[in-house]
């Protein structure tokens, strides 16, 4: 499968934004002064410094100046680890924290955690370690767990046993690729859940009818993930249909047929958000017709790279009876057409998030038809090689993130429309668009909004120098563009004042760049992957990046063959961590747990 542009938000269905007035509305008010010196940084860094002080001194943080109130707030409830035995201090010390994420725990550093912080509701813990029963007995003595997390644990047969006994506060749960967990073991852990109301299940394989029975049986459950659980059926369907589900989420699912959208339908009538990406190949229009019947509850719609065996006028006939819908992924699909297009342009009046990426029977006239989406501030048109400039001059003014992933014949003249129709952009991703040149970005400076820019293997940009008066561009990723890995262009990044992520992969950067690119002291993350030229005097440049807060390697192998000078970054920086590579996913789905 192709790799395509990951997610740039986590793609959940975002509501909009709640009007508000005020009485003083129509009187002028001077504005607030700008905040100076240590107020100045980011709310990320504060809630780090914070953090750096210790827990004895977040009660006299908070009260000096109301700019320290919320960083010292976050930074007493959330205790994040890579390592337990990283920890240098008692867990007592801690005793404000609410939200515990670790991700190499043991046993015992877990009984240390429910002795001295009995007040935690919310823990994710690595998939390092096997969840034992001693391990889930330790759980069971947080009174107030109401979110657990184990993606990836292997569940032994007295753990499950265990966490059966779970505090009857916990109403959120994450087994997520538990590939152990069986029908049986699972009803016998929601025996003793009754106030579940989130589960997340996906790609736990050996799940089938009886885990859905069971899960009918959670009078709470309003939200589940059943993705890659390939073993039920359209009758474990009706049997969850007990439960009063609003969320559920059956992507790669591929044994569906028309007998389980009507089992969906049927049962689920207050169903809002519906994920069916990478679905059944057996459902015809016939199952389509049938989530007609949820037009007054659905508000989301994942059907992306679903290839049914539906036609375009059954698509067409469900989206012109899904006037409610705010979210909606079609690309990918079969039946994507310019009369599909024009149908959701038409009835679905309230979308704010639309997907019609790699769809090859999409034309001009489609494109066009976008126009008349008032409310629509997310756009994916990726993949969709036949894009041509002209194609964009429709576009809604009221965008604000706009794919153009792989439209390789789009030129500068895209860009000259984007900057004259489209002025509110915050981001855009313009990866694989080969053809697209530095005079090309000079159009964006009408953009002033723009806060993210993705110009991954644009081979033929030379030079950033345009990027200059983008003073809100916050986050730029630039895998593979060669041409414009280069000391100056390294160097012209300090100039960004608002910059603070940086996600670089090229063969060509070197310990130059990375002297150059030390001086945007403004960065807080800098990811590199596969540049092999970088050593450890390039490493070492970042010292002067005193804001630098997260550090990404992989496929660097001067550097990652010398862990001594990471540790010597890491010493001269102490607020540093060294995050994971971030991940270039094959087509995602807009709807995820």
């Amino acid at each position: 499968m192709r790799s395509r542009s990951p997610p740039t938000t986590t793609r959940r269905l975002r509501g909009s934004a709640a009007a508000f007035t005020s009485a003083s509305a129509s009187t002028p008010s001077a504005a607030a002064p700008a905040p100076t010196g240590l107020l100045a940084l980011p709310d990320d860094i504060l809630t780090a410094i914070c953090a750096a002080a210790g827990q004895a001194e977040l009660p006299a943080l908070r009260l000096s100046c109301t700019g320290l109130l919320g960083p010292a707030n976050a930074a007493a409830r959330r205790l994040c680890l890579r390592r337990a035995s990283r920890l240098h201090c008692s867990l007592s010390s801690f005793h404000g924290a609410k939200d515990i994420v670790i991700e190499d725990w043991t046993e015992g550093w877990l009984e240390e955690v429910v002795q001295a912080l009995p007040g935690v509701d919310s823990l994710r813990l690595g998939r390092l370690q096997p969840v034992t029963s001693a391990t889930a007995a330790a759980l069971a003595r947080l009174p107030r767990l109401r979110r657990l997390d184990c993606t990836g644990g292997s569940l032994t047969e007295g753990a499950v046993a265990a966490l059966a006994t779970l505090p009857l506060s916990l109403t959120s749960l994450s087994l997520r690729e538990c590939c152990s967990l069986s029908d049986a073991r699972l009803a016998a852990l929601l025996a003793g859940l009754p106030g579940l109301k989130e589960a997340d299940l996906s790609l736990c394989a050996q799940l089938g009818d009886g885990a859905l029975a069971q899960l009918g049986r959670c009078t709470q459950l309003a939200k589940i993930d059943l993705t890659g659980c390939e073993r039920f059926s359209e009758l474990g369907l009706r049997q969850l249909a007990s439960a009063p589900i609003r969320t559920l989420l059956v992507s790669a699912c591929c044994q569906l047929t028309d007998g389980c959208l009507e089992a969906i339908a049927a049962g689920m009538p207050r169903l809002a958000c519906l994920g069916l990406f990478e679905a059944g190949e057996e459902v015809t229009d016939a199952g389509l017709a049938h989530l007609a019947s949820l037009r007054g509850s659905l508000t989301a719609l994942d059907m992306g790279y679903s290839t049914w065996s539906h036609t375009p006028a059954g698509l067409q006939q469900l989206l012109a009876r899904l006037t409610g819908l705010r979210l909606l992924n079609i690309g990918g699909c079969e039946g994507t057409t310019d009369a599909v297009v024009a149908t959701v342009a038409q009835h679905c009046r309230q979308l704010t998030q639309l997907d019609v990426s790699e769809s090859q029977r999409v034309t001009a006239a489609g494109v066009g038809q976008l126009g008349k989406l008032p409310a629509l501030l997310e756009l994916n048109l990726g993949w969709n090689i036949r894009l041509r400039d002209c194609w964009l001059e429709g576009l809604p003014p009221c965008l604000t993130r706009l794919d153009l992933s792989f439209c390789g014949e789009l030129t500068d003249g895209a860009l000259r429309h984007l900057g004259a129709r489209l002025p509110g952009l915050a981001s855009v991703t313009l990866r694989k668009c080969g053809r697209i040149t530095e005079a090309g970005l000079s159009h964006l400076s009408a953009c002033t909004a723009l806060s993210h820019l993705d110009l991954s293997h644009c081979q033929h940009i030379t030079g950033l120098a345009p990027l200059r008066t983008l003073r809100a561009l916050a986050s730029l990723v630039l895998v593979d563009a060669s041409r414009a890995l280069h000391p100056p262009c390294m160097a012209l990044l300090a100039e960004l004042p608002a910059l603070r992520a940086v996600e670089i992969s090229s063969k060509r950067l070197d310990d130059g760049c990375m002297q150059a690119l030390s001086h945007a002291s403004q960065l807080t993350s800098l990811a590199l992957s596969s540049c092999p030229r970088v050593s450890e005097r390039g490493l070492l440049a970042l010292c002067r990046s005193r804001g630098l807060r997260a550090l990404a390697i992989d496929r660097c192998p001067q550097l990652t063959e010398r862990p001594a000078a990471l540790e010597q970054l890491q010493r001269r920086l102490p607020l540093l961590r060294l995050a994971r590579p971030p991940s270039r996913p094959t087509a995602a789905a807009l709807l995820e747990y």
